[in-house]
C-alpha cells in the first residue's frame, strides 16, 4: 500500500502539474521527501525544480526513469516482494491518473520496464497482476483486480 500511495501522489502532482498546469516538475527519487501521517504518505520535493512541460508520454518516461525505477530497487531492497508487482502498482497509478486525466493510458503504460501489466478497456482496466491489497486488515479487492477479471476482457487496439 505504501509503494503504491507514494507512486500515486508523486504521479498526480509532477503529471498534473505538466498536463493541466503547463508546469513540468523534476522529480528525482533523491529529491522526494515523504513522511507518514494518519491518511497514508505526505510528499514533498526538496528542492523543487520546475519547467516548461513536455509532452505527456515524455512526462511519464522522466517520472518512470528518475523516481520510479529507483522506488523499485530501494522497496525490493528492504521487502520480499515481486518486480512485476510492484511495477503493476506502478501501472495501476499510472493509467488511474492518465484516465481522470483523459489522455493517452498507452503511452503511460508503454514507459514502464515491463509489458503486459493491464489490459485497457475503453472506459476502464484490468490490472494483469494482484496488488495483494486486499490481504492488509480492513481492505478488499480493487476495483480493477486481476482476480476478478472477467474471461471475456479484450483489449483495446
Amino acid at each position: 500500500m505504501a509503494f503504491q500511495g507514494v507512486t500515486s501522489r508523486l504521479a498526480a502532482a509532477v503529471l498534473t502539474a505538466n498536463a493541466v498546469l503547463g508546469s513540468g516538475i523534476e522529480a528525482p527519487f533523491a529529491a522526494v521527501r515523504w513522511r507518514p501521517t494518519d491518511r497514508g504518505v505526505r510528499l514533498g520535493l526538496a528542492p523543487l525544480v520546475t519547467g516548461p512541460p513536455v509532452p505527456w508520454p515524455e512526462a511519464v518516461g522522466r517520472l518512470v526513469e528518475s523516481a520510479f525505477v529507483p522506488w523499485v530497487a530501494c522497496v525490493r531492497r528492504h521487502v520480499r516482494i515481486g518486480e512485476r508487482l510492484l511495477w503493476g502498482n506502478a501501472a495501476a497509478s499510472l493509467v488511474t491518473l492518465a484516465q481522470q486525466l483523459g489522455v493517452d493510458r498507452t503511452a503511460a503504460l508503454d514507459r514502464l520496464p515491463m509489458t503486459d501489466l493491464a489490459d485497457l478497456l475503453p472506459r476502464t482496466y484490468w490490472r494483469t497482476t494482484c496488488c495483494l491489497i486486499d490481504r492488509a486488515p480492513g481492505y478488499g479487492r480493487c476495483g480493477e483486480c486481476s482476480l476478478d477479471r472477467p474471461t471475456h476482457v479484450r483489449k483495446v487496439p
